[in-house]
C-alpha cells in the first residue's frame, strides 16, 4: 500500500466521492482560495484502475487528508535464457578492441562472412590468399582469430595452418570450407584448427564461437586440460 499526505484544509466525508471525478473539487464556491481544475486525482484514479488497483482517502477537516492506493504485484514471468544470447552480452562489449582475419580466395564468402562480423564490433582484415594472411602474422599485427578456408588454390588452409602455429600457436582457427564439400568438422579438427564453421554461415554458430574463443587465454585453457 502507499499514502500521500497532506495537511491542508481537508475534505467533508459527504465530498469524498465528488474529487476523483472530472472536473470536481471539493470547494466548488466562486470565492475559494485554490485553484486547480480538478483533473489531478480523476487521472490518479484512471492510472491506478488500468493496474487494476484501487484508491481512496481519509480526511480530517483542519488537520488535511490522505490519499492511499494499492496496486496488485505479480512475480515476473521467467524468460528462457538464450546461452549464445548470454554469453554475447558478457563479451560484447570487448570486441571492438577485437581483430579477426578471414582468409579465403572466394569473395561470396569473405563478403558474407564480414556481413555477419561487422555488427559485432570487430575489426575485420580480409585476405584473398594463404601468402597475404601469413603476411599479417609474420608482421607481428595482433591477431584474436582467423576464419580459415581450408579449400584455398595454391598454398591451402592445412600447409598455411601449420605454418601459422609457428608462428603464433595460441590463435584460434575456426576452418570452413568455401566449396562446402569434401571436408568434415573432424578433418579439420585433426589439422590443429580449434573449431569448424558450416556453410551457409549461420549467425547463431558463429557469435557462440566468437564468444567462446574471445575469452582470454582461450588455447593456452584447453591445451593445457
Amino acid at each position: 500500500m502507499f499514502y500521500v499526505q497532506d495537511t491542508g484544509i481537508g475534505i467533508e466525508r459527504d465530498k469524498y466521492h465528488l474529487i476523483f471525478d472530472r472536473f470536481r473539487q471539493a470547494d466548488e464556491s466562486t470565492t475559494r482560495d485554490y485553484g486547480g481544475t480538478g483533473l489531478g486525482l480523476t487521472i490518479v484514479k484512471n492510472l491506478v484502475e488500468m493496474m487494476e488497483g484501487t484508491v481512496w482517502v481519509e480526511s480530517e477537516q483542519g488537520k488535511g487528508s490522505t490519499f492511499y492506493f494499492v496496486i496488485p504485484w505479480r512475480k515476473p514471468e521467467e524468460v528462457p535464457v538464450d546461452p549464445v544470447s548470454l554469453e554475447s552480452r558478457e563479451t560484447l562489449d570487448d570486441w571492438g578492441n577485437r581483430r579477426v582475419v578471414i582468409a579465403s580466395d572466394d569473395p561470396d564468402s569473405r563478403s558474407r562472412l564480414e556481413k555477419l562480423l561487422i555488427p559485432t564490433g570487430v575489426s575485420v582484415m580480409k585476405e584473398g590468399n594463404m601468402k597475404a594472411c601469413l603476411k599479417v602474422m609474420e608482421d607481428g599485427q595482433p591477431i584474436d582469430l582467423i576464419f580459415m578456408d581450408m579449400k584455398m588454390g595454391g598454398l591451402d588452409g592445412y600447409e598455411g595452418i601449420k605454418q601459422i602455429r609457428q608462428m603464433d600457436g595460441n590463435v584460434p582457427i575456426v576452418a570452413f570450407n568455401s566449396l562446402n564439400h569434401g571436408m568434415m568438422e573432424e578433418d579439420a579438427l585433426n589439422c590443429d584448427c580449434d573449431a569448424y564453421l558450416s556453410v551457409p554461415f549461420e549467425k547463431k554458430e558463429l557469435v557462440s564461437l566468437m564468444g567462446k574463443f574471445f575469452r582470454r587465454s582461450y588455447r593456452d585453457n584447453t591445451l593445457s586440460t
